[in-house]
């Protein structure tokens, strides 16, 4: 139930500049409008005795209990309601008396048929009946009788000593018996041992002496002379124990009073004696009414201090507020004239201004009074007024501002430009022509000069040159009406409309102005000492936490917390002076000021103190399936439950629309989420566990956990899934050890015939080069029969019946050595050479330290690139001699073999191939190819092959070089 205090018709007399005054009724929540008594409990909670139940109040929401809802009462009418020494409840029914002890209701029987009084006398508890007294035995839990009494008991106790007045007597209850003191009409007490009696239509005060056990007469007290008439029907009197107040009670009106001062006076036909029933003050100086008819009423302090309030000379709202260096306040009285106000004690000087409407004033390095007129420029104060010398441009109508930097220059902000005063006259800064309504000047903490326009936040430089922050640049509008830099040089900038921006010299982060933690328009922004942000709107005056505010801006999912200051805390106006160099700054006695519409107002940071830390967060209700269940500190949940929610309340009266709230389960996660204000948490299919959840009051320590413990289903507990695991892991290694055994039988079997497959896959694929390089050297003599070149032809066949050994030789063979290699190259080369008519050179190069008997290769590897540099590369070479080079070297950890040759290249050459559709398919190259990936695979090596085509500084091409890079793991 979400409850909106709404303000009354009570007519405030005397010092009501000091109170706002809140009403609750039937219409916003409460379940009756007859408050009889009023207490706190030990949480901070209100508790309001009614004729329809017990209410609690915790400032937000009013939770009733009656016999409709609790089983432990028979009656709603709840006649008496105290609280004892041990911070219990106890409260009196029609029909029980009902002790409450934390969560729980004790229900006690009626001690005597008919009213029974509750009071607490020293912090015991004493129950008066028509005819008898009882006191409760803390020790035995029940009531023992003391003594007999007659109807229309009144106790009191004095230095604990108990009195009660009786038939026109104070008597003393002492040792079960009572004695009497003096005779006297109907008491009502004041404080202490005064109290005060009426007899003859004249009021009396006494006292009683607790060392002689009298009552003595004593002189009248003049504040109480000064509240009450001899004609008014004291009703009750009573005293905060928190302060020096006093509520008086009368069939007229209700007083507060101080020993020094009446503070408020409510005096309304509708407040007569029937009407008012209870005072209660509360400790953070919260004053609660309780009445017959109009409900629960607050007296809320105010916590701004109004200089329209003090000050009747300020009937109209001042533009600007401003401290000068002795510490005088001074403000404008709109058109006409200013106020010069001394805080020390109060008095004021008014300060005539004639025709001229002051706009802000400065009092400068040397002493000067400088005063802006909002529409006629610049004047010197000096008892009298002068206007200061200078050309205004003819666009300029308003003058906004003037500001003194530490190195003495001043400067104007006006609706066009800036202006600088130089020698005592005005002049205008030409390029600052185009900048629109400059607002007001501001000096960081480097000495940097800024200034908020409807341009952007500018940067002036002392040449007069200025830097722009605009749109452009990031901020969300132009017009900026206030900056801030803190002590982490960050900065702070106010906008119109667009709300708070946070600046840290890289990038921009906007503050939520859209869920009215913050004002859209930001007029003015200081900070207190106590790290707290104060910005001006026109919504009123809000403060947050300054770091509070910086780890929001980086991440929305941290929380901060606001409040915001309206008429109900002294601001006659929630809107702020949007347009003046002066709208707020901190004094020199540690006070907040700003300027509102209405006039200057200041408050004192230190007394504002936190959102009622100190009141702890309490979980009322807790419902697993909308099923409400009993809980202790661990809450159970089966687990075929999952929609959980719980309930919390918080006893907070300054203001809980301010306060927000935040939860997070420590185990999931580590960010706090933002609860409603319902404050009602709902978790839904949380996977079982033991968690911890904790709720918080955003912005301060107070903090509440609770442990859930969601219970897992059989399958997903511990023991099941030993026992599946267990059975699991043993048929587990029993199918291992089949399969390992089968397994290791076919390995073996399987790995005898792999390699014989990858032999007779490598020795089918040597028989393939073998053909293919005998059909290219038969073709090679063919060829030179043909030409009748019979000489080369015989050394051919001689040199080929050499190399057709080898090769047969190296077909049997894996691996061959380096050494058998080489005289492979020796033999092939020549014979290539013979063909083309010794129109290559060919070199071998060989680096000395390789072992080449014992390095050993894969066999017709490298023939297969040899031919292809000959055939491809070096026969269709024109115009200059081919070249082939052969080099074997050590490359990191392997053998490298170069074959580089100064051929047309490869990418030529492949084209060449084409062109002349040569019908023999060479397949030389796929097929070494395919020796090396199953060479590698069978070896568990890596042989590598790469070809690189040779260019000039030109880019032409000049050849092609293949280097084969074998691990020496083979050799």
């Amino acid at each position: 139930m979400n409850l909106t205090a709404q303000d009354t018709p009570i007519r405030l007399e005397v010092f009501s500049k000091d109170y706002s005054i809140f009403q609750w009724t039937t219409e916003n929540g409460l379940s009756q409008n007859n408050i009889k008594e009023i207490i706190e409990g030990p949480n901070g909670y209100l508790w309001l005795a009614t004729f329809n139940g017990l209410i609690r109040f915790d400032g937000y929401e009013f939770k009733i209990f009656n016999e409709g809802n609790t089983p432990e009462m028979n009656s709603s009418v709840i006649l008496s309601i105290v609280k004892d020494k041990n911070e219990q409840i106890w409260f009196s029914t029609t029909t029980e008396i009902i002790q409450l002890n934390n969560h729980e209701l004790i229900q006690h029987e009626l001690l005597s048929p008919g009213f029974n009084k509750l009071n607490i006398l020293n912090g015991d508890l004493y129950v008066t009946t028509p005819d008898k007294l009882f006191k409760y035995d803390n020790k035995q839990s029940s009531f023992i009788y003391e003594i007999v009494l007659n109807n229309g008991v009144n106790l009191f106790d004095v230095d604990d000593e108990i009195y009660f007045h009786q038939n026109g007597k104070i008597m003393l209850l002492q040792d079960g018996k009572a004695k009497t003191l003096a005779k006297i009409s109907r008491p009502c007490r004041l404080f202490g041992d005064i109290f005060i009696s009426k007899s003859d239509s004249t009021l009396k005060f006494h006292q009683v002496n607790s060392k002689t056990n009298r009552v003595i007469s004593i002189n009248e007290l003049p504040l109480l002379r000064d509240a009450i008439n001899d004609d008014d029907n004291l009703e009750m009197i009573k005293y905060s124990p928190y302060g020096d107040l006093h509520a008086i009670i009368t069939d007229e009106k209700i007083i507060l009073s101080s020993s020094k001062k009446i503070l408020l006076e409510l005096s309304n036909s509708s407040y007569s004696a029937k009407s008012i029933k209870d005072v209660h003050f509360s400790d953070n100086g919260m004053i609660w009414v309780g009445t017959s008819d109009q409900g629960l009423i607050l007296l809320y302090p105010k916590k701004f201090k109004s200089l329209l309030s003090e000050f009747p000379e300020i009937s109209q709202a001042g533009n600007f507020i401003y401290e000068a260096p002795d510490a005088t306040i001074w403000t404008d009285l709109f058109c006409g004239s200013m106020m010069q106000i001394n805080p020390k004690n109060n008095q004021t000087k008014i300060i005539n201004t004639n025709t001229i409407c002051p706009w802000g004033m400065l009092i400068d390095q040397n002493k000067k009074t400088w005063i802006i007129d909002v529409h006629n420029g610049l004047y010197h104060y000096d008892s009298t007024l002068h206007k200061v010398p200078g050309k205004i441009l003819a666009t300029t109508n308003v003058f906004y501002s003037i500001y003194e930097t530490k190195k003495g220059h001043k400067y104007i902000g006006t609706n066009t430009g800036i202006y600088k005063v130089v020698n005592d006259s005005i002049q205008f800064i030409s390029n600052t022509a185009g900048l629109e309504h400059v607002y007001v000047f501001y000096e960081d903490r480097q000495d940097n000069l800024l200034f908020c326009s409807k341009s952007g936040l500018g940067f002036l430089e002392e040449n007069d040159d200025f830097v722009i922050i605009d749109k452009g640049s990031g901020l969300p509008t132009n017009d900026v009406r206030s900056v801030y830099q803190d002590a982490n040089l960050n900065y702070w900038i106010g906008t119109s409309m667009h709300g708070l921006y946070l600046y840290d010299n890289q990038n921009f982060y906007a503050l939520p102005y859209y869920d009215k933690r913050l004002g859209q328009d930001v007029l003015c922004i200081i900070e207190d000492d106590l790290g707290n942000l104060w910005m001006n709107s026109n919504n009123g005056i809000y403060r947050a936490n300054r770091s509070e505010l910086i780890n929001y801006a980086y991440s929305p999912t941290h929380t901060f917390s606001t409040m915001r200051f309206t008429s109900a805390d002294g601001l006659h106006s929630s809107e702020g002076n949007s347009r003046t160099q002066n709208k707020a700054f901190m004094g020199n006695d540690g006070n907040l000021w700003f300027s509102m519409i209405t006039g200057p107002v200041y408050i004192n940071p230190k007394e504002i103190g936190t959102l009622n830390e100190k009141r702890k967060i309490q979980i009322d209700e807790v419902k697993i399936d909308k099923r409400i269940v009993e809980f202790d500190s661990i809450i159970v949940v089966e687990p075929e439950q999952n929609i959980i929610q719980l309930k919390f309340s918080h006893p907070n009266f300054n203001r809980s629309e301010h306060v927000l709230y935040a939860y997070r389960i420590e185990e999931l996660n580590d960010d706090w989420i933002e609860i409603d204000r319902n404050r009602v948490i709902t978790l839904t299919e949380l996977p079982f566990g033991k968690y911890t959840l904790t709720i918080k009051q955003v912005g301060t320590n107070n903090k509440v956990k609770a442990k859930l413990n969601i219970k897992a289903y059989f399958w997903e507990k511990d023991f099941f899934k030993f026992i599946v695991v267990f059975i699991s892991t043993g048929f587990f290694f029993l199918v291992i050890f089949y399969v390992l055994k089968v397994r290791k039988r076919g390995r073996i079997k399987l790995k005898v015939m792999s390699n014989d497959l990858n032999n007779l896959k490598l020795k089918a694929l040597q028989t393939q080069m073998n053909p293919h390089f005998i059909f290219n050297c038969l073709n090679s003599i063919q060829s030179l029969y043909i030409l009748d070149q019979h000489d080369k032809a015989n050394l051919y066949m001689t040199r080929f019946s050499r190399l057709l050994r080898i090769i047969l030789e190296h077909a049997q063979k894996p691996l061959i050595s380096l050494e058998e290699e080489v005289e492979m190259f020796n033999i092939y080369v020549p014979l290539e050479s013979l063909q083309f008519e010794d129109e290559f050179d060919y070199n071998i190069t060989i680096d000395p330290s390789i072992d080449m008997i014992n390095t050993q290769i894969p066999s017709m590897v490298t023939q297969t690139f040899i031919e292809n540099s000959i055939k491809h590369g070096l026969k269709t070479l024109k115009g200059r001699r081919g070249k082939l080079e052969i080099n074997i070297l050590k490359y990191k950890q392997s053998i490298l073999i170069e074959v580089i040759d100064n051929g047309v290249g490869y990418k030529q050459a492949h084209r060449l191939k084409k062109e002349l559709e040569v019908s023999h398919q060479s397949r030389g190259t796929e097929i070494t190819k395919q020796r090396i990936e199953l060479i590698n695979t069978l070896n568990e090596i890596n042989i590598q092959i790469q070809t690189t085509h040779l260019k000039n500084k030109e880019g032409k091409s000049i050849g092609t070089k293949v280097g084969l890079y074998f691990p020496k793991t083979i050799m």
